[in-house]
């Protein structure tokens, strides 16, 4: 099919289908003629059949331009430009076409047809050759060819510098797996005899299945940094990066433009309905950064490696699944997640662990190592990489010189359409980081002010600046979060100080005043609602010049002291006893702040509870005796029954399957201490069994504390704020939960040094016992005696 003008020096838009050997993909090739040259060929390989059966083929245009064909007639380059007519036919290319023309028509197949349906185009007609001033009328229905349209904008100039200078692997993407475009921009201005002077093309072919003729404009990707200061002279840095896709049940094959293809592949295959997948390193500090806020409830995951993956198969292929996941995962993100196969490294919660369902698979491995060999892999499923955008922010060194970083991938599925063809896939990467400033980088000086909070930046923190967003994102935000301690402190700063009462200042702008300064003026500020609620400072990339690259900074002018929100309860874990048959493990409860402002709740409801569920997973070798747990309440013996409202066991089978204990238990509000203990045996491990470290110990993976009654989330009125991907996740109401401390058991260990003695004593016995017997045998006496006789 083609678009063709008459005459000699025709101009011409190509659209072929070459031949193909047979069980080979068949080739698609575009070609352009102007003024009767062409030699433009591209080519591609289709991942379906085109002759199985009709489908959409349309000239779509996109966001993203990849070249620019401009119009430079006037100096005698070629340029498509006359009027042109639509042509379809079939003809002899055997000398070309497929391998280079070595394979050859097979003409048993005659005849050769070729089929058309629903064909439609929207375009000007005309019966002139030359251009049609009535096609290039902006007012006309042809939206392409308005004003807009005559020139390129600043976001597509950006484009096209950032695919030639700095991600051209993109151009080979584009035109290998999917996408060519073109589409026709009209001169910006007209020369005497009515030509085209200046103009642009940009041809971009977008070939799709029926039902995927739509999905393109569906894809999306966003990235995000949220900073916050933390009361212990710390900074929070979260990266949130958000890819949307619709995946068709029919197409595994999908070419994706934004969405990760490895990704898109492990949803079709193993029918990944919710799955989130996390890597580690320290421990989130409840009491220092917080316990009830999204940011805690959402992103502080325990030590070492979390998988949990919902399925949606039957039940008898959920375990099934979840090996071949494992397996899938692990080589994708080269870690050590096959170990999570094992039937003795996973377990299916009840009700303690949300969603709770039959369909989901839970495992943990907390002695895994994190490092720049997950991050890797991690970093290529976004479009720009490490390239573009925020994530050049993350320095190797800085992230893992960090108290605190956890890089997680949360992935949700869910059905578009009744009939379940459709499927929508949200991909969410975040990478959490707890960062202590570099004062000497940063080049201030504390002396003075040793309680001053250490003030920082960008370059200070991370070594970097944004040099500007990635150019294939929707939107490129970076917020910085006042949590609601800093704001009432600096309140009271402000009301405490003559210059508050002189100035009259509005409270969104305390920072610049008296508490802290800002480098870099907000674009807009957003205030959660409520009193002495939290702050927020929006700074969108795309405003600020791309001439200069972004720092954002935060001086402090005087010394705050605040504390972050806690959660009902501060939840602690540690083992008691001694010696390595048998010991005890203690979860300790204690209240917090929240937890005493119960007493005013208490005293107008006559039972006032506190909900908390309990969910404590131990490997199958902690022989625990569940008929052993205690409970302590404000360090008196309780009866186990009077507030232990739900409890499920299952106990560990050898080699088998770990042990797991589920507990909802209700507390009176004006709790002030709960401990729960429970006693168990160390086994024994075959040698084998013992990894190279045994000497080190047996890790117990973190229990889940969680108070199902209550939810943290950030409330924004403005209706702005929806629009961001992370801060919508923010509003979303979470259960608060927290994870506990990883235990470290020291297990029964053989004495690994026997086996080498005992080979070492037995080879000297051999060589003993066998090197006499060779000398007796092979010594010559008479010859010796011979010899002797001679010497002397």
């Amino acid at each position: 099919m083609q678009l063709t003008s008459e005459g000699s020096e025709h101009d011409e838009l190509d659209f072929e289908f070459l031949g193909n050997r047979e069980g080979k993909p068949y080739t698609l090739q575009t070609n352009v003629y102007a003024n009767g040259k062409g030699d433009r060929e591209q080519r591609l390989h289709l991942w379906f059949d085109p002759t199985a059966n009709f489908h959409d083929y349309k000239f779509f245009g996109t966001n993203i331009r990849l070249w620019v064909y401009k119009n430079k007639s006037n100096i005698g380059a070629g340029y498509p430009r006359k009027g042109m007519q639509i042509e379809a036919s079939l003809w002899n290319g055997e000398s070309w076409a497929t391998d280079g023309g070595q394979a050859k028509i097979n003409w048993t197949y005659a005849p050769f047809k070729a089929g058309f349906q629903g064909f439609d185009v929207s375009g000007c007609q005309t019966q002139s050759s030359s251009n049609d001033q009535r096609c290039l009328n902006s007012d006309h229905k042809y939206w392409w060819n308005s004003q807009k349209f005559w020139q390129l904008d600043p976001t597509q100039q950006d484009n096209i510098k950032m695919c030639s200078k700095s991600i051209s692997t993109m151009t080979i993407v584009k035109i290998g797996k999917v996408t060519t475009s073109h589409y026709c921009v009209f001169p910006k201005e007209e020369s005497n005899d009515g030509s085209c002077s200046e103009a642009t093309l940009a041809l971009s072919l977008l070939l799709l299945l029926p039902i995927l003729s739509s999905a393109t404009g569906e894809e999306e990707f966003s990235e995000e940094l949220l900073l916050k200061p933390l009361p212990d002279r710390k900074v929070l840095a979260h990266f949130h990066f958000q890819s949307e896709a619709t995946i068709s049940d029919d197409s595994f094959a999908r070419h994706h433009h934004l969405f990760p293809k490895s990704i898109s592949q492990l949803v079709k295959k193993y029918h990944i309905k919710e799955m989130e997948l996390s890597f580690t390193q320290g421990r989130w500090n409840y009491e220092r950064w917080g316990g009830f806020d999204p940011m805690s409830s959402r992103n502080a995951k325990p030590p070492g490696v979390e998988l949990w993956a919902v399925f949606d198969v039957p039940l008898h292929q959920v375990d099934a699944s979840w090996k071949n996941l494992t397996h899938s995962l692990s080589g994708l993100f080269c870690a050590s997640i096959n170990f999570l196969e094992s039937s003795t490294s996973y377990f299916v919660p009840k009700w303690a662990f949300p969603p709770a369902l039959d369909n989901l698979r839970y495992g943990t491995l907390p002695r895994e190592a994190v490092c720049t060999e997950n991050l890797t892999p991690w970093l290529k499923l976004l479009p720009c990489r490490d390239k573009a955008g925020l994530s050049t922010l993350m320095d190797r060194p800085s992230i893992y010189r960090s108290f605190y970083h956890s890089q997680r991938l949360h992935l949700t599925t869910s059905r578009a359409a009744a009939d379940g063809l459709n499927s929508g896939v949200i991909l969410e990467q975040t990478l959490t980081v707890v960062l202590q400033p570099n004062i000497q980088r940063a080049g201030i000086n504390y002396l003075s002010e040793t309680n001053l909070q250490p003030s920082w930046s960008l370059s200070s923190i991370f070594g970097r600046k944004i040099n500007g967003r990635c150019v294939l994102a929707k939107s490129s935000n970076v917020y910085l979060q006042v949590e609601s301690g800093l704001v009432a402190q600096l309140e009271n700063l402000q009301k405490n100080t003559a210059v508050y009462a002189a100035n009259d200042t509005d409270p969104e702008d305390f920072g610049g005043n008296l508490g802290f300064e800002l480098s870099v003026t907000p674009y807009r500020v957003h205030r959660e609602v409520g009193k002495s609620s939290s702050i927020l400072y929006e700074y969108p990339i795309k405003e600020y010049k791309d001439t200069e690259q972004f720092d954002l900074g935060l001086t402090w002018k005087h010394p705050v002291v605040w504390s972050s929100p806690h959660a009902p309860l501060y939840a602690s874990r540690f083992l008691m006893g001694s010696g390595n048959e048998r010991g005890t493990i203690a979860i300790s409860l204690k209240s917090t702040e929240l937890t005493q402002g119960f007493f005013a709740i208490s005293n107008l409801e006559e039972r006032c509870k506190l909900q908390v569920n309990v969910l404590q997973i131990v490997p199958w070798y902690i022989k625990v005796y569940y008929h052993t747990l205690q409970l302590l309440v404000d360090e008196r013996p309780q009866v186990i029954t009077d507030f232990v409202e739900r409890m499920h066991v299952s106990p560990s089978e050898d080699k088998v399957s770990p042990g797991v204990m589920e507990l909802v238990l209700r507390f009176p509000c004006e709790i002030k201490s709960a401990v729960l203990n429970i006693e168990f045996d160390k086994g024994f491990l075959h040698i084998d069994e013992y990894p190279p470290d045994a000497n080190q110990g047996f890790d117990i993976p973190s229990a889940i504390i969680s108070f199902p009654d209550y939810h943290a989330s950030l409330q924004f009125s403005d209706n702005s704020i929806s629009k961001s991907p992370m801060l919508s996740k923010l509003q979303e109401k979470s259960p608060v939960l927290s994870y506990t401390e990883v235990l470290l058991v020291p297990l029964t260990t053989p004495d690994f040094s026997m086996p080498y003695n005992v080979i070492t004593i037995t080879c000297t016995v051999f060589a003993l016992y066998f090197g006499s017997l060779l000398n007796v045998l092979r010594r010559r006496v008479a010859e010796e005696e011979r010899l002797l006789k001679n010497k002397g």
